[in-house]
């Protein structure tokens, strides 16, 4: 009788077993552990998605924020003039037959105007300077003359305010420079403004200049505005040059001067720095290089104004207004004006019209039924003989870079800024009736 033989595992197919098995828990690990990866990856992308987001939205808030405080601010500058603007209004129409009643009311109504065209100025300039669009001239000029019409300019704010502006020129062996004169004294005008607006009534504002070094053709000049002023708090001097920066206890306007100061004196290569003290004043001191000329400087002298008599304009305005002044302003002139209430109008006026009948178009932009740069659109795509070649210049509130462009782009040949100066107005009809 035969034996069954039993079979027993062999110790290499123990180890194969083992070898299978260690195999697939190491697969099964690695799985484990690249998937434990690929989470913690895409938990990170996540969290840098999130903190990315978070930060858009508190960039977001942030810009509204500073909307919101621009909007607040800017309002209530705007309606401080205009407040003056109305009262002084008000009060001359009552005292009509008080000469010196309402002079005194015209003056303050000029001041009141001035100080709203310098606050639009401010957020205009800005403009200019944050996109790249200001550039800096390079012409002669005398620098003693220069700020003895700075302190003019603020003289009237100062005598006021019984504040007393003393000068004190040091070493200038070279008056002549060459520079941007105008960024010069508008850099000037702005911190003299402040130190009298800030400095109560019988103090006194200094001005010091003088030429720090010279170093070939270059001279560094050293202005110095020292006042008796308030001060400035600590925590607000740090952020003073910031657009829209303000000081909570003293609010006044829109906190672009500073900024644009700064920003004239880094375009010029110069440097500025402020000291104060709460109670004691403050001290701004500026340093600007200039290149020494020997230029003679041509004093401008005063022209008789172009004789515009005969000329025949298209003036288009929906303001009432607005019309009859520059209305009265040209037929003073001996100019015979047309007028359109929108650009419809004109442009109908216009292409109805024989050649010679209009020599010049002064437009509006925003108005109804038709805009102005429809208009314009319009009369250079138009059959008439004169279409491509009647001069026509925007007169309009539209003063950023931009709509200059748009203006340009539409056809016009001039973009005039409103409130219109006259003697840039009639400076500008006169460059196409004469050309």
């Amino acid at each position: 009788m035969s034996k069954k033989l039993k079979r027993t595992p062999s110790k290499q197919g123990n180890y194969f077993c083992m070898g299978i098995i260690i195999l697939l828990l190491s697969s099964l690990l690695g799985i484990f552990i690249f998937q434990i990866k690929n989470i913690k990856k895409l938990l990170k992308k996540k969290e840098t998605r999130n903190a990315a987001l978070l930060k858009e939205v508190q960039k977001v808030n942030m810009a509204n924020e500073a909307t919101r405080n621009f909007l607040s601010l800017t309002s209530h500058d705007i309606r401080t003039p205009i407040n003056g603007i109305m009262g002084m209004t008000e009060i001359a129409v009552k005292n009509l037959n008080n000469t010196d009643k309402v002079l005194g009311c015209l003056k303050k109504i000029n001041d009141s105007s001035n100080h709203l065209l310098s606050l639009i100025n401010n957020i205009l300039d800005m403009e200019k300077i944050e996109s790249g669009k200001i550039t800096l001239k390079q012409n002669p000029f005398d620098i003693e003359e220069l700020i003895h019409n700075c302190i003019t300019i603020v003289g009237g704010q100062s005598i006021q305010k019984n504040i007393t502006i003393i000068k004190k020129t040091g070493y200038l062996p070279h008056p002549r420079l060459m520079g941007d004169e105008l960024h010069l004294r508008q850099i000037l005008i702005n911190i003299l403004g402040n130190a009298v607006k800030f400095t109560p009534e019988h103090g006194t504002v200094t001005l010091k200049v003088y030429e720090e070094n010279c170093s070939g053709r270059k001279a560094l000049l050293r202005f110095e505005i020292e006042d008796t002023g308030i001060g400035i708090r600590k925590e607000f001097l740090e952020k003073i040059f910031e657009p829209f920066a303000q000081d909570v206890h003293n609010q006044e306007g829109t906190g672009l001067g500073m900024a644009i100061t700064k920003q004239f004196v880094d375009l010029m290569g110069g440097t500025i720095q402020i000291k104060s003290k709460l109670g004691k004043g403050s001290l701004f001191t500026v340093t600007i290089p200039f290149e020494i000329t020997h230029a003679v400087i041509e004093k401008a002298e005063k022209i008789s104004e172009p004789d515009l008599s005969g000329m025949k304009i298209l003036l288009v305005e929906d303001n009432d207004l607005n019309l009859e002044i520059t209305q009265e302003l040209l037929t003073e002139r001996g100019i015979f004006v047309t007028t359109a209430k929108n650009g419809k109008e004109a442009a109908d006026i216009f292409i109805r019209s024989k050649e010679g009948e209009i020599d010049l178009i002064l437009m509006d932009i925003i108005m109804p039924i038709m805009d102005g740069l429809e208009a314009a659109r319009s009369i250079r795509s138009s059959n008439h003989p004169m279409a491509s070649k009647i001069p026509i210049i925007a007169m309009t509130g539209n003063a950023f870079s931009e709509d200059a462009e748009k203006s340009k782009k539409a056809g016009m040949n001039a973009h005039l800024i409103k409130p219109i100066e006259t003697e840039k107005l009639i400076e500008t009809l006169a460059q196409f009736w004469f050309a």
